[in-house]
């Protein structure tokens, strides 16, 4: 049902959450002028890593793994509806605990901050999974007026 808009909403949401995982989602400079980067996965380099970063990695897969299993759950729009805001409510926990991650990483081991463009991937994404919510929410409508006429 590639055909149907919700399916590209869903599509290009899980999408934008999976190229998180890929793109430079900060870039961290220590003292002495080494850069770091930091994907939704890990740094590239360096010893920063630890449990918050390792629930943000894991909550990032679960949103990926739902999100790729609900295009396809297409003939179960409820459930569709109910994987959106889940998945919505988890993409602003992770947007939220990955900057607190940063922050942490920050203080810590006084590094500089600097965002880069992929940080407001997640939150397009969440704009997206909302868009496929109102238009699955608008087939079932249909769905039951439909039903109402039999």
């Amino acid at each position: 049902m590639i055909q149907r808009a919700q399916t590209l909403y869903l599509l290009g949401a899980t999408a934008l959450v999976a190229l998180c995982f890929i793109f430079a989602f900060a870039v961290l400079t220590n003292s002495s002028g080494e850069m770091e980067t930091y994907t939704l996965l890990a740094f590239s380099k360096g010893n920063y890593n630890n449990f918050l970063s390792t629930i943000i990695a894991f909550l990032s897969g679960i949103v990926v793994g739902a999100g790729f299993t609900n295009i396809f759950s297409y003939k179960k729009r409820k459930y569709q509806m109910r994987v959106c805001l889940i998945l919505i409510v988890l993409i602003v926990l992770i947007e939220i605990l990955a900057f607190i991650f940063l922050k942490h990483v920050r203080n810590e081991f006084g590094m500089a901050i600097s965002y880069k463009l992929p940080v407001a991937l997640p939150l397009i994404s969440a704009v997206l999974y909302y868009l496929a919510y109102t238009k699955i929410k608008k087939d079932e409508e249909l769905v039951k007026s439909y039903d109402r006429l039999r």
